[in-house]
């Protein structure tokens, strides 16, 4: 249970990290919504998440395990499908310039979006699992 309990904060700490960082991704009425969704989403992850990887396997092999994010995104795409309430959407980076280091307008789409949060909150729950252990 303590196990649960610890990998529940961290997801949860690692949304609202996502959705204050990036503009597309945000949840509508409040803690609630995210606290379901975290819950929801551990579940998946114990549960949906070895399965993605056994189908995966192959790919992952051949890719020499790069394609293992591909498990999180679609257990993160169900997730979205499960609760209506945790929006994906896409956004435009507004670009900016630093000593002549210039960065333009970037229009991302929905797909580009999941990819970045996907990654975004595997980092965010690595960085929590490697200060706690």
């Amino acid at each position: 249970m303590k196990k649960w309990l610890k990998r529940y904060t961290r997801y949860l700490i690692a949304f609202e990290v996502t959705s204050l960082v990036l503009p597309g991704f945000y949840y509508l009425r409040g803690l609630q919504t995210l606290a379901l969704a975290v819950l929801v989403f551990v579940i998946l992850n114990r549960f949906l998440k070895p399965i993605f990887k056994i189908l995966l396997l192959p790919f992952n092999l051949i890719t020499l395990g790069t394609f293992r994010w591909v498990a999180n995104a679609l257990t993160f795409f169900i997730l979205t499908l499960i609760i209506k309430d945790l929006r994906v959407e896409s956004f435009v980076f507004p670009g900016f310039e630093l000593n002549g280091f210039i960065v333009p307008q970037i229009n991302l789409p929905r797909l580009a979006v999941f990819g970045l949060v996907i990654v975004l909150i595997n980092l965010v729950y690595q960085y929590f699992l490697w200060l706690n252990d």
